[in-house]
């Protein structure tokens, strides 16, 4: 299992928040990788509508499947470079042809092969835009597109190899709910009118499934609400049912982050004693006050925006502290349910 690792710099993180050929400025493709879905800072994806293909910005969502990017302003060349270093891609502003060079069985003669794009990379708003399909295929990811929500869905080599992998251990078809440690959001009322407060809790379940001697070190969470209906007030971790005082962890909110979202974070001090073996149940509350009365809707993010993963776990093996703390935040490590909970 692949871990990111995080420190107590985790907690602040959340604190700081050219003309194209013609395409449909109104039509922006949601991108998913790994069923983690890509929020883009500030260019976003351009349906081409001539070439019928879609560009994006030379980062984000490769970055997302674990390739390296590098831009090179002098030659406006792009590099991309897979997760593990086997599959080499050139491209050119303006130039319909990327070079692939896959390095199976030498480091010095790859194997070149060259492909014809159906549109070339090029450059929106002084971004550095490339074709996703071509690009993503040949990184040996699936891309599959979704007409009637405008979504692309793309599944990665490496997701390919775990999910192949999980069924061949099991003998059964994989299924990450059963697999993986789960997070859900609950809400402890139905209904609210102005005044009233309304708290989530973030549940987590199915944690067995991550083995014994795991303990809770914190988490980040990122949760969609309606800001102009309610206003964050607090949020509080839960170790087994308990609060754990303030002095034991080092935190932060954001409740405009990315404009749509709230986003928080906190970890335990390394010696904090409310730190524990990793159990089901609450690992924290989130209290929101109704501006209006409702309807509305609260939901766990499983997005990776420019500041990584919306949501993740963080986790250490055994009781005494180590210099990295993990956290799960992959589609191959957490299972964020992502259903509304409706607050009437």
């Amino acid at each position: 299992m692949k871990h990111k690792p995080t420190c107590l710099a985790l907690a602040a993180a959340v604190l700081i928040s050219a003309s194209a050929a013609a395409f449909a400025a109104e039509t922006e493709p949601a991108i998913r990788v790994d069923g983690r879905l890509i929020h883009f800072e500030d260019q976003k994806p351009v349906l081409l509508e001539e070439e019928n293909r879609i560009l994006i910005p030379a980062r984000g969502v490769f970055e997302a499947m674990g390739a390296t990017v590098e831009w090179r302003q002098e030659t406006k060349k792009v590099f991309v470079d897979s997760y593990n270093n086997v599959i080499h891609l050139e491209l050119n502003i303006g130039d319909p042809t990327m070079l692939v060079y896959t390095y199976t069985t030498s480091l010095l003669n790859p194997e070149k092969e060259e492909v014809a794009l159906d549109a070339a990379p090029q450059l929106i708003n002084d971004r550095t835009m490339i074709p996703l399909r071509a690009v993503s295929e040949s990184l040996n990811a699936i891309v599959d597109w979704d007409q009637e929500q405008q979504l692309v869905d793309i599944t990665t080599q490496q997701r390919q190899n775990y999910i192949e992998s999980a069924e061949e251990a099991s003998g059964a078809a994989y299924d990450a709910k059963t697999a993986l440690p789960n997070l859900t959001l609950t809400a402890d009322k139905e209904t609210v009118q102005a005044g009233d407060t309304v708290t989530l809790s973030i549940n987590l379940s199915n944690a067995q499934s991550l083995g014994d001697d795991i303990y809770y070190t914190g988490l980040t969470a990122g949760i969609f609400y309606d800001a102009s209906k309610f206003s964050f007030t607090s949020y509080t971790p839960v170790v087994n049912g308990v609060t754990p005082e303030s002095g034991s962890y080092i935190g932060g909110s954001n409740p405009s982050f990315k404009e749509d979202s709230l986003k928080l974070a906190y970890i335990f001090y390394p010696n904090a004693d409310v730190i524990e073996q990793l159990s089901d149940g609450v690992i924290a509350t989130v209290t929101f006050t109704a501006l209006a009365d409702g309807p509305a809707e609260f939901s766990l993010s499983d997005r990776i925006t420019d500041r990584g993963y919306d949501t993740g776990l963080t986790i250490q093996q055994g009781e005494e502290p180590t210099a990295e703390t993990p956290t799960l935040a992959a589609s191959e490590e957490l299972y964020i349910d992502t259903t509304p909970v409706q607050v009437n």
